[in-house]
């Protein structure tokens, strides 16, 4: 956290692990002012019900009725934004969010190797980029990705730093 705040930086913690309002206020006091993550639309409706005010939900959620209560809590914290990766889970977001008259902050997760979830980077990601934004009721806020294969491909510390830079470029 030192280095965080000498830095400038705000630290964002993730909630999925504990899911209690009690830890998650205090991370959120010590996070520099960067909220937390929340993985499902549940935990992060737990939250914002105990008042933490700055979420991000990392993954991305389907189905009208979901839909609907994510673009509500959107609107009831300062702070929200949600994880989106490909058409299919931007265009019902933002049909939902016209329907509200809202407008949903999204950030674009990039496949950096996992091959799990995320658009493939370089020009198909420009392209969603440029998708979101042509919604009125989407506001892109950037970009996410997950490196968690690299831990487990790597053999060696040279190997681990290797495959981190990959994932970074």
């Amino acid at each position: 956290l030192s280095i965080a705040q000498e830095a400038d930086v705000q630290l964002r913690s993730h909630a999925k692990t504990h899911k209690i309002p009690a830890i998650a206020h205090y991370q959120h006091e010590r996070s520099n002012g960067g909220g937390i993550v929340c993985q499902k639309l549940s935990e992060a409706e737990v939250m914002a019900a105990s008042g933490i005010d700055d979420i991000y939900l990392s993954y991305q959620i389907i189905g009208d009725s979901k839909l609907q209560r994510l673009v509500h809590l959107s609107e009831t914290v300062s702070e929200f934004s949600t994880t989106v990766d490909g058409p299919g889970n931007i265009e019902p977001l933002a049909t939902v969010a016209k329907q509200q008259d809202a407008v949903v902050r999204v950030i674009l997760e990039v496949d950096v190797g996992m091959g799990r979830t995320g658009v493939a980077p370089g020009e198909p990601a420009v392209e969603l980029a440029k998708q979101i934004s042509a919604h009125p009721n989407l506001s892109f806020d950037g970009i996410m990705a997950y490196e968690a294969h690299v831990k487990s491909r790597a053999e060696t510390e040279d190997d681990y730093e290797q495959l981190c830079y990959e994932a970074m470029e």
